[in-house]
């Protein structure tokens, strides 16, 4: 895996200087691939590149430092299992613990899971509930009717007719059509 890592690497410094030189190569002029950029690109405002020795000494030194690190730990002189920093990097900032402790835990399980399961038990259940207590008063109320009398028989199917004529008249009052017309076309609708 080494080799091929090295291979890499090696390819991605020779193109990247290729690409934008920072000396004239003759083929590709001194920051190429920056000049095409500025003038292909919106820009409000272009700034002139600063080089800041500061901040490559600081990032070739952290990078150093890092590379003789991983270099002991590697080789076994270095310990690190009981370090602090080790903890940290290992638990991934503790950012898993956080997130299912704090965000699973107290606010989508005890959040939205107890209104869930309010709504459940409050709206849902209680619904079908009453729907069934109501099912069973109009069941107890209908028995009543079906009792073998003719005369509970005819009082049902008059009512019955009664409410649908008010209903359909009611309904066709702005249509204009008089009492007459009104009766054939509930006639032509019934037959």
């Amino acid at each position: 895996m080494l080799f091929p890592m090295i291979i890499l690497g090696f390819l991605s410094v020779v193109v990247g200087f290729l690409v934008n030189p920072l000396l004239d190569l003759g083929f590709v002029s001194k920051h190429a691939f920056s000049h095409f950029l500025e003038h292909n690109l919106f820009f409000d405002d272009p700034k002139e590149f600063h080089f800041v020795f500061e901040v490559a000494i600081i990032s070739t030194i952290l990078a150093i430092m890092g590379i003789v690190t991983a270099i002991l730990v590697v080789k076994g002189k270095l310990n690190i299992k009981n370090n602090f920093v080790y903890k940290i990097l290992i638990n991934k900032y503790y950012f898993d613990e956080f997130y299912e402790n704090l965000i699973v835990k107290k606010f989508f399980y005890n959040k939205i899971g107890s209104f869930i399961s309010w709504i459940d038990e409050n709206i849902v259940d209680k619904s079908n509930a009453k729907i069934s207590d109501f099912t069973i008063y109009l069941s107890k109320k209908m028995s009543k009717i079906q009792n073998g009398h003719l005369q509970s028989y005819g009082f049902v199917f008059f009512t019955a007719l009664t409410v649908l004529m008010i209903v359909f008249f009611i309904s066709n009052l702005n249509t204009g059509d008089s009492w007459l017309d009104l009766i054939d076309k509930l006639n032509s609708e019934i037959y």
